[in-house]
């Protein structure tokens, strides 16, 4: 979904009456849209740091499966003694509790932080737009003012 944020700024340049104040505000802002652009690296970074991290919980889920597998097989055995057998279907009792905990880890990766992710980059984006604008109207009106 594509949401799209109008934005007015007000800003009072006849306060900024020489060329001096006005390169000081063109540096000022230069440098915020510069943390903008590095922010938006991060944001990049985290994002490859979830896709590692949604693959670490799904291969967690995929070796939760395979152990479940593993102690099912083991229970089919002919010949287990009654306490061999009782471990392992504890065994198997807790690694199909444990399973949903980590299903739910590997679902929440790929809804709840793939949003925020979005969500953040969308703000920098439009933060870096934003201050590209302004520094477009600190430069036109730097040009008006007295050398």
């Amino acid at each position: 979904m594509v949401i799209t944020v109008t934005i007015t700024l007000d800003l009072d340049l006849p306060a900024l009456d020489t060329r001096a104040l006005t390169d000081e505000a063109i540096g000022k802002v230069t440098f915020r849209r510069k943390t903008f652009a590095v922010r938006e690296a991060n944001l990049d970074l985290a994002d490859d740091r979830a896709g590692i991290r949604q693959v670490g919980a799904a291969a967690a889920l995929a070796q939760q499966d395979g152990d479940i597998a593993g102690k099912q097989a083991e229970l089919t055995a002919v010949g287990l003694s009654t306490d061999k057998r009782q471990l392992l279907t504890e065994e198997l009792t807790l690694l199909q509790a444990q399973r949903p905990a980590i299903a739910r880890r590997v679902a929440a990766l790929n809804g709840l932080d793939r949003f925020l992710d979005s969500l953040d980059l969308g703000a920098a984006d439009a933060m870096e737009a934003v201050l590209t604008a302004v520094l477009a109207a600190l430069t036109a009106h730097r040009a008006t003012l007295p050398a």
